[in-house]
Formats: C-alpha cells, sequence, structure tokens
C-alpha cells in the first residue's frame, strides 16, 4: 500500500514475468475494482562501461554494477573481426584482456548476468587501440 502515484517492485527476478494491478483505497478503507493488470518482464539493465584503459599487461576494461547481476559477461571485437566473442565471463566490475597485440585497436563490450542465466543487452561499446 501506497501514498503515491508509483511505486518499484525491488523483490523481481530477471526473466520472470510479473503482473501487476491496483485498487484505489477510500479514506474509510473500502477498495475500488481492480483496474486492468499488465503483464511485464524484467530484464537486467545493460552494463555501463566507464573506462577502457592501456596497463603493462593489457586493456583493462571497468564497468558499473547492474542491480541483480550475479557476474557479467565480457565481449571483445579485435581488428578484422565482424562481430564480438566473449572473453570472460567474471564477477568483479573490471577485466583486464591480456591477450592483446600491441598497436592494434581493439572494441569491447559487456553483459549482465543474472543468477538463473539470462543475460542483459550489450553494454554500448568501448574502442581503445593498445600501445602495448
Amino acid at each position: 500500500t501506497v501514498t503515491t502515484l508509483t511505486h518499484t517492485d525491488k523483490t523481481v527476478a530477471a526473466g520472470k514475468e510479473y503482473r501487476y494491478s491496483v485498487r484505489a483505497v477510500a479514506p474509510d478503507g473500502t477498495l475500488s475494482a481492480y483496474a486492468a493488470g499488465k503483464t511485464i518482464q524484467y530484464v537486467l539493465q545493460a552494463p555501463v562501461i566507464s573506462s577502457a584503459v592501456n596497463t603493462a599487461t593489457g586493456v583493462k576494461i571497468t564497468w558499473g554494477k547492474v542491480t541483480g547481476a550475479a557476474k557479467y559477461a565480457v565481449y571483445r571485437k579485435g581488428p578484422g573481426e565482424t562481430g564480438f566473442t566473449k572473453i570472460a565471463t567474471v564477477t568483479t566490475l573490471t577485466h583486464t584482456d591480456k591477450t592483446v597485440a600491441a598497436g592494434k585497436e581493439y572494441r569491447y563490450s559487456v553483459r549482465a548476468v543474472a543468477p538463473d542465466g539470462t543475460m542483459s543487452a550489450y553494454s554500448a561499446g568501448k574502442t581503445i587501440k593498445y600501445n602495448g
């Protein structure tokens, strides 16, 4: 029960479908009929990559935490590649790609992974040239 016109359900799980409906409560406690319900599927938000930087050992990618994520899948597209390839699955908010070559440009993306294995969309990509 809320006194506002909105409510955020913080108990949802990614990949699950939920149906919501609302009833008005009069000052004397009587309830209106149920409003027409709405069914939605909760999905994880895509991570936001905050940085991709050169280090002595490779390219370090950092992203923000996604509520409901148990882990993150890191993807890379290298020189001459047409699509992304998963290079790591981590539980941290960073990954250092140590398989890069100096002077080559790489594009990275990250997906959040829920405990049940459902995944978010790909994050917006981040491109960097590895200086070695």
